[in-house]
């Protein structure tokens, strides 16, 4: 058996119908979109539409991203609250632990180019 997290169902064998391929109960897609619009006035069709703009994709890495994948992140700028667009879990943490600085982003990409091993 495998449980999935706050909803409480339990999976059997097979797939069940009320969850997406990555455990995300699809009675929570009305409670996402609620949280969408109240974090960022993020209307659900505007976030697909997003999400299809990106061809499915991460708006910075070619990772796949999904509306119903709970890793998958709206990007924003936290001064003006903008929506600057879709992110994958790892991205988003990296955006986030550099602080949105982008001197500091390209300093560090710099430094990786800089430091990166040549095979013999």
């Amino acid at each position: 058996m495998r449980e999935y997290g706050s909803c409480g169902c339990v999976q059997r064998e097979k797939a069940s119908e009320t969850h997406t391929k990555h455990g995300y109960h699809l009675k929570d897609a009305p409670r996402r979109a609620k949280w969408l619009w109240a974090q960022y006035r993020l209307a659900w069709e505007d976030y697909l539409a997003r999400i299809e703009e990106q061809q499915g994709k991460c708006a910075i890495c070619p990772r796949g991203i999904g509306a119903d994948d709970p890793r998958t992140h709206v990007d924003h700028d936290h001064e003006s609250g903008n929506v600057r667009g879709i992110l994958c879990h790892y991205c988003n943490l990296a955006l986030g632990y550099m602080e949105d600085d982008a001197e500091r982003m390209r300093r560090a990409a710099e430094y990786i180019e800089r430091t990166r091993s040549v095979p013999d």
